[in-house]
């Protein structure tokens, strides 16, 4: 996951005082990788608990090691969506930063819808650094809550047993690192892995089983 980077610890001013570089601009620095769509790292953790005919099992899984190119935050950024751009049109902003040479400090402030802008401007040809981030997240993917009923309530009838559970799938995410988005919400898993761009996030369900022996 390339990218042509700014800088590694300051913006740097395409005219040395107040206005950044567009992110991706290949005189400054060349092309550098950024990390792999692809984890080093998979696992999970299940478990059932039984109290009389009650029962509790869960499945919280994980993945680490990955990066993600998020074109939703970078759209967020330039249409001044995202909460960290300002609010109101005529706020303008400072920010120390670089001219690739020497620290600068900036006391010439730009206004806000250029500025961002201007961070994530750039073409489909580039991957601004800016939006790339750590992929890794824990997860409750599963839990269900199940009742077997007493087969004394059965003994006269031609039903052998019966189970009733509550059921969820994809509850919560317990930890990540992408703000606005589903970690797991790539373009897709062959040549846009590491990629995504206004994906719908994980669908949230519920549902009850029944289950009867005769």
């Amino acid at each position: 996951m390339p990218t042509a980077a700014t800088a590694r610890a300051n913006i740097i001013y395409s005219d040395g005082i107040s206005n950044p570089a567009p992110a991706g601009e290949p005189e400054q620095s060349g092309v550098i990788p950024l990390g792999s769509g692809m984890y080093k790292v998979t696992g999970g953790l299940t478990n059932e608990f039984h109290y009389k005919n009650l029962a509790l099992s869960f499945l919280v899984d994980f993945k680490y090691g990955a990066k993600i190119y998020s074109g939703t935050n970078l759209l967020l950024y330039y249409y001044g969506l995202q909460k960290a751009t300002p609010a109101g049109q005529g706020r303008r902003l400072h920010r120390e930063g670089s001219d690739g040479e020497r620290a600068t400090p900036n006391s010439i402030g730009i206004p806000g819808q250029q500025y961002f802008q201007d961070i994530s401007a750039g073409g489909s040809d580039h991957i601004a650094e800016e939006f790339v981030y750590d992929a890794s997240f824990i997860k409750l993917r599963a839990l269900s809550l199940s009742y077997e009923f007493p087969a004394a309530i059965f003994r006269e009838s031609f039903i052998k047993g019966m189970n009733i559970s509550l059921v969820g799938r994809n509850l919560g995410v317990l930890m990540k690192h992408t703000p606005n988005i589903d970690p797991e919400s790539g373009i897709n898993n062959t040549n846009g892995q590491g990629l995504e761009l206004s994906a719908y996030p994980a669908t949230r369900s519920f549902g009850l089983n029944l289950s009867m022996k005769f």
